[in-house]
């Protein structure tokens, strides 16, 4: 069985520096996947799982996101499939398995990503907190594409279109 803490806490890392990148105007895009990697020195890892993720994100992250891999997924609906025990650990585990796949949603474009507003995200800010870091992240890309359309940048309006949208459908 797989240790499941650090893959929430990536989670919860990544939906934090996406929604509080937002808020301050900082916004990010980037991809998480599982596969092989070898660390060699502190924090640089070499291996298939930095090409992979350096590939999802500069092909398909397109707008503000961190996208999922799909051996991400696979693996998190292995351990789905595996852990119908009864022991305490098994059923802990296929409760983290289920809180991970709750963190990830498909985008417009089928594209699963890690969400980064909502409710979904009680477990990592208190409520008011989220608002706050909500409404000042539409403030930002709502201006941002404000500001893109006045410059007839299409490209960047249908991008940030498409936060705008994800922020609001996870805050009304």
């Amino acid at each position: 069985m797989l240790n499941l803490r650090p893959i929430v806490g990536i989670l919860a890392a990544a939906s934090f520096a996406m929604l509080s990148g937002l808020a301050v105007k900082t916004p990010l895009r980037g991809a998480i996947d599982i596969a092989l990697g070898t660390a060699l020195h502190d924090g640089d890892i070499y291996g298939p799982v930095l090409s992979h993720v350096h590939a999802l994100e500069s092909r398909f992250a397109k707008h503000p996101r961190v996208l999922v891999g799909d051996n991400f997924r696979e693996v998190m609906n292995e351990i789905m499939k595996s852990s119908n025990g009864s022991s305490g650990y098994e059923l802990a585990t296929r409760a983290m398995a289920e809180h991970c796949r709750s963190l990830i949603y498909t985008d417009n474009d089928r594209c699963q990503a890690v969400e980064y507003a909502g409710k979904k995200l009680a477990l990592i800010y208190t409520e008011d907190y989220r608002q706050l870091l909500e409404n000042d992240a539409k403030t930002f890309v709502a201006t941002s594409l404000a500001t893109f359309a006045s410059q007839n940048r299409q490209d960047l309006v249908d991008r940030y279109r498409q936060v705008l949208q994800y922020l609001q459908s996870r805050t009304s």
